[in-house]
């Protein structure tokens, strides 16, 4: 009975494997079968996406064909031609070409992809050209006659003008040789000068002719003194770089260092007196009468209850000049936390045009010319003048002895309507002082109401 036992239960356990096996089997049966079916489903749903799709594309085709058809336009053109539907873009607004060789590459570049190579008609083009035209440039073709022909010269016109490549190379080399020398680390001043020195080197890059300049690049670096460690710290090979290895450091740099919200609303018209508003001023601002202990101490005799411009205890310039020495002040601006070298004031003395302060200047003392008419003591100041007509405007002429030119008020060259002829710095010699600055020439007749002189003379308009 065991042995019989024994041998029924492993034909038992065997029977019992068999059904595993075929119940796995069973279960691997369905589990193909459903995922035939999900994949048949998924094929099926998909062709019919795809169906959709084509029908829903081709009810939008033939809905925009039937509109552009609709159309004077489309009736003429849509004789076998296929439907192109573009999305509608906002207008583009072209800023107007200022009529030099720098704003030259951006004006044609967007011109001639915009509108010259349109399907518009010729004229529409030359019309579009000459609205974006300034008057100096426009100047050279209101003759031009409004079809292909006159569009065709106009285009040739500008680019024998403006478009010549050395002059284009020229202007972007002449901007980069004179970029300003910024002695201190100044956020502002440097983000101006990458952004000047960036498009500048763009366009030489878009012109392949910044190889040509490549050797100039020390020139630029050594414009930036106070931050030009930080630019070479970190690249040993800083001494062969190009003009974009430059221009890329100089981009980190302003990154590290971006500008301040005051340094954004920085207005220069706001500033006092016309000067920098750093510490270099030769005089306090005048404080009111309610402040008096904040009235700058005189430099030259250490007294509280007046400035230094309205010291009467020092007088000689010899004494003043020994005493800023000694004090190792700055001769420009007499502050005592800089010399005369790291001053930042513009300020230049009106006697003789140099870097110093005028109560220090020799030529101070020196006794002035004589006026043609002065004044005595309470007694009202009389100016020799004379009534004569400039190009037909009347205008008083002050008959000043001791100048060089002819010079003009802003109002009266306003008033001739008149354009420079030419620009240069001159050195202005007037009564009492000289400087030299920036003059615009002009050319107007001079003559008088009577009629006793007339004659072609020059007008200087000082900056």
């Amino acid at each position: 009975m065991g042995q019989w036992n024994n041998t029924v239960e492993n034909a038992m356990e065997k029977a019992d494997g068999m059904v595993e096996i075929l119940e796995q089997w069973l279960e691997d049966q369905d589990s193909r079968k459903e995922k035939i079916q999900f994949e048949e489903k998924a094929e099926r749903e998909q062709i019919e996406r795809e169906r959709q799709v084509q029908f829903e594309l081709k009810l939008f085709e033939a809905k925009m064909k039937l509109q552009y058809e609709s159309t004077p336009e489309g009736e003429a053109h849509a004789s076998g031609s296929d439907l192109k539907v573009e999305a509608k873009l906002p207008k583009l607004h072209t800023t107007k070409f200022n009529g030099t060789y720098g704003d030259w590459p951006r004006f044609w570049n967007l011109f001639s992809e915009t509108i010259d190579k349109s399907s518009i008609s010729p004229v529409n083009k030359f019309a579009y050209l000459q609205e974006l035209l300034c008057e100096k440039a426009k100047r050279s073709m209101e003759a031009l006659p409004h079809n292909s022909e006159g569009c065709n010269r106009a285009i040739s016109i500008l680019k024998d003008r403006f478009g010549k490549e050395c002059e284009v190379v020229k202007t972007f080399v002449k901007e980069i040789l004179e970029l300003p020398h910024i002695a201190t680390a100044n956020t502002k001043k440097i983000h101006d000068f990458y952004a000047k020195l960036s498009y500048c080197v763009q366009s030489l890059e878009t012109l392949k002719q910044l190889d040509a300049i490549n050797g100039t690049v020390s020139m630029a670096l050594d414009k930036l003194p106070a931050i030009r460690g930080d630019l070479v710290r970190n690249d040993s090979t800083w001494e062969k770089w190009n003009f974009v290895q430059f221009t890329e450091t100089l981009q980190l740099w302003t990154k590290r260092n971006p500008l301040t919200e005051e340094a954004k609303s920085d207005d220069p018209s706001k500033k006092r007196d016309g000067r920098s508003q750093g510490q270099c001023y030769y005089q306090t601002q005048q404080v009111k009468a309610e402040h008096p202990s904040k009235i700058r101490q005189c430099i030259y005799c250490d007294s509280h209850d007046h400035r230094s411009a309205a010291c009467t205890s020092v007088t000689s310039a010899d004494q003043r000049k020994a005493i800023l020495v000694k004090k190792k002040a700055c001769f420009n601006s007499t502050g005592l936390a800089h010399r005369v070298s790291e001053c930042r004031s513009t300020t230049k003395c009106k006697n003789c045009g140099k870097r110093h302060h005028a109560l220090i200047c020799g030529e101070s003392e020196q006794p002035k010319p004589a006026l043609a008419a002065h004044r005595e003591e309470d007694q009202q100041v009389i100016y020799p003048t004379v009534l004569v007509e400039i190009d037909g405007v009347k205008a008083h002429a002050l008959l000043d002895t001791g100048a060089g030119c002819t010079y003009a008020s802003a109002k009266l060259i306003d008033a001739i309507n008149k354009k420079p002829k030419q620009v240069m710095t001159r050195r202005v010699d007037m009564m009492l002082s000289s400087t030299t600055t920036k003059v615009e020439i002009y050319s107007a007749n001079l003559k008088s109401i009577d009629g006793e002189f007339n004659m072609d003379i020059e007008l200087c308009k000082v900056h």
